[in-house]
């Protein structure tokens, strides 16, 4: 009676054995397989792959002091140097120009009408011809080279002749023009002014 209990005990474990093993097959079929190839002594490894973890931009860790000094230097960083010591300068280069200060100006126009001018109305004060490209002004010394880019792009206008005392200490830029017609139709506009290099 005691052995007959007993078989039927194996029986029931061996069968439950028999059902768990199919439902993992079904279930878990990586399982199985290795499984399998370990009882062939074929080289397998059982491993559950860790999920990847996919990191959220929101939930980023804040930057360091040193991290937040590093980025702001290189965004203060300028994107040129000159030839001048090793000194950085953000302001704009060409090849031979470079820009010491950026201003923004009253610009008129001027002709060599006698209505307009003092004496010979085609000498400037500092002797020299007129030419469109000269310029009068009593904020620079002569021969003080600028630019107007919104303008005139990259032309360089050079300070040749004089304004009226009246605009002493004016930012005020008058432009010879090679017709009265022209200088009526340049009229008076504030424009940015690059002061150059000599």
């Amino acid at each position: 009676m005691v052995f007959r209990k007993k078989g039927k005990l194996l029986a029931f474990r061996l069968v439950a054995w028999a059902v768990a093993i199919t439902v993992s097959q079904m279930t878990f079929p990586h399982i199985a397989h290795a499984a399998h190839a370990a009882s062939e002594g074929a080289p397998s490894v059982l491993a559950f792959r860790r999920p990847q973890i996919i990191p959220d931009p929101r939930f980023e860790p804040a930057p360091t002091a040193e991290q937040e000094e590093e980025r702001q230097e290189e965004e203060q960083r300028p994107v040129s140097a000159p030839e001048n010591g090793g000194r950085r300068s953000q302001l704009p280069q060409t090849d031979d120009v470079v820009v010491q200060k950026v201003l923004w100006v009253t610009a008129t126009a001027y002709s060599s009408s006698p209505d307009e001018t003092d004496g010979d109305p085609f000498t400037m004060a500092d002797g020299s011809r007129v030419y469109f490209g000269a310029i009068a002004t009593n904020i620079f010394p002569f021969g003080t080279r600028v630019r107007f880019p919104e303008v005139f792009g990259n032309k360089v206008f050079i300070v040749h002749d004089r304004m009226n005392s009246r605009y002493n200490g004016k930012y005020i830029v008058d432009i010879w023009h090679p017709s009265k017609q022209e200088a009526l139709k340049f009229g008076a506009r504030t424009v940015k002014m690059e002061v150059l290099s000599k």
